[in-house]
């Protein structure tokens, strides 16, 4: 037994199930420095599932994207807005160079746009909040994308 371990009560079971972690993390690492694990395997499912969405919308980078929008607070409006503005790409410039990044944020408006698609998603997050204070939802939606006459 391995120094610093006393077997009592439970003790040969929390060693037992110590030992078997150990060799997953040991195989981790293992596969990790072989290269055997990519940024793609370590998606959940719902990362996994967007990452299929950004995919079929052409996405440049769909795993990246995927795990941004997943960390918003409104992920199915997150992830229809940067499909629809930028179709997943975070380098995105539209609007004759107005619109920047996943979801064509306007700095005149809403101040620089990151790099980062999670720092712009908290972006896209903190956008929709604003207009959601101002005009509430889904007037915000409409807002955003431009569409009502006091855009």
């Amino acid at each position: 037994m391995k120094p610093g371990y006393k077997l009592i009560g439970l003790g040969p079971i929390i060693f037992a199930a110590h030992s078997y972690h150990k060799k997953e993390i040991d195989r981790y690492e293992h596969d990790l420095r072989q290269n055997r694990i990519t940024y793609e395997s370590l998606l959940t499912a719902q990362e996994m599932r967007l990452r299929d969405y950004f995919t079929a919308a052409g996405s440049t980078q769909p795993a990246t994207v995927a795990k941004a929008v997943s960390k918003s607070k409104r992920k199915y409006l997150a992830a229809a807005t940067a499909r629809k503005e930028s179709n997943g790409n975070p380098a995105a410039i539209g609007d004759g160079g107005q619109s920047r990044g996943l979801y064509q944020i306007q700095p005149k408006h809403w101040g620089p746009v990151p790099k980062n698609p999670e720092l712009q998603t908290a972006k896209h997050d903190w956008v929709v909040d604003q207009l959601e204070k101002e005009v509430g939802m889904p007037l915000a939606v409409e807002r955003y994308n431009g569409s009502s006459p006091s855009a």
